[in-house]
């Protein structure tokens, strides 16, 4: 039974994991542990479409970073190991194949933000914050690479990173970071509404979706064209697969030279 994490999943196939960890969502190598479980379990179930990642309403964080009382006995060898547990448990998380939706409503610190960097989206709260501190902690920041995949501006990223201070989520609205910006008390009932948008798509669309998606993030577009299309060929061969198009189709089928075929061509455009 996962202390950390608890998955909900209701009648829309939308699935809820909600990290509560008091008082601030700190991550602990237990709870890299955990999230890496949790990421592979959710990998291999069929009954989700869409997951939401939250936190509790009363939580002082959705991720306040590491957990700097375990972080300063580690060293050396020690600290290795916990970078390889870190980097299983977020290539997990990356991995899942569905669309994951970030409900960030409050603050988010540090590996908080490179957890909150994977997700596929990100709701924001208007007043929540958002930090690189690691330079005040005595630590360094080399996370531009997770940033850089959203397109965010490399110089505020080294604002962040060199200053170590905290933006409100109003404050990035414009750097890319975010789908949306909201009010805090609007944060989880946006990000519901916008998992609503996906979920009544087939899993098997969503899936291959997402998991094109990661790899069109490595290698070149070619490689990634292709490798999408022998993904499509598969997916073409399974049941119901045509249903979308000969839905979509015969919408436009009594008018196929009016008004509305040529609509039906500018939306297939």
């Amino acid at each position: 039974m996962p202390k950390f994490f608890q998955v909900t999943v209701d009648s829309d196939a939308i699935a809820t994991l909600r990290f509560a960890r008091p008082p601030v969502n700190a991550m602990s190598d237990e709870v890299y542990a955990e999230l890496r479980e949790v990421s592979e379990s959710l990998s291999t179930r069929d009954d989700i479409r869409v997951l939401v990642v939250t936190c509790p309403d009363e939580a002082k964080a959705w991720c306040a970073g590491a957990d700097l009382k375990e972080l300063r006995s580690r060293t050396g060898d020690d600290r290795a190991e916990r970078y390889a547990a870190i980097n299983a448990a977020m290539l997990a998380f990356y991995n899942i194949p569905l669309p994951v939706i970030g409900a960030l409503d409050a603050p988010v610190i540090g590996v908080g933000m490179v957890w909150a960097s994977l997700c596929d989206m990100r709701v924001g709260a208007k007043e929540a914050t958002f930090s690189l501190p690691e330079i005040q902690r005595g630590m360094a920041a080399g996370l531009t690479g997770f940033f850089n995949r959203l397109s965010m501006p490399e110089a505020l990223l080294r604002e962040m990173m060199f200053t170590g201070d905290a933006y409100s989520g109003e404050q990035l609205a414009p750097s890319g970071f975010f789908n949306q910006v909201v009010p805090r008390a609007e944060v989880k009932a946006a990000s519901h509404a916008l998992a609503m948008r996906m979920a009544k798509y087939k899993s098997s669309g969503l899936r291959t979706t997402k998991i094109m998606a990661n790899k069109a993030e490595h290698g070149s577009w070619l490689q990634s064209y292709q490798e999408f299309q022998r993904y499509a060929v598969d997916l073409s061969s399974t049941a119901g697969s045509t249903d979308g198009i000969n839905s979509f189709l015969s919408r436009g089928k009594d008018a196929d030279d009016g008004p509305s075929a040529a609509k039906s061509v500018s939306r297939l455009a």
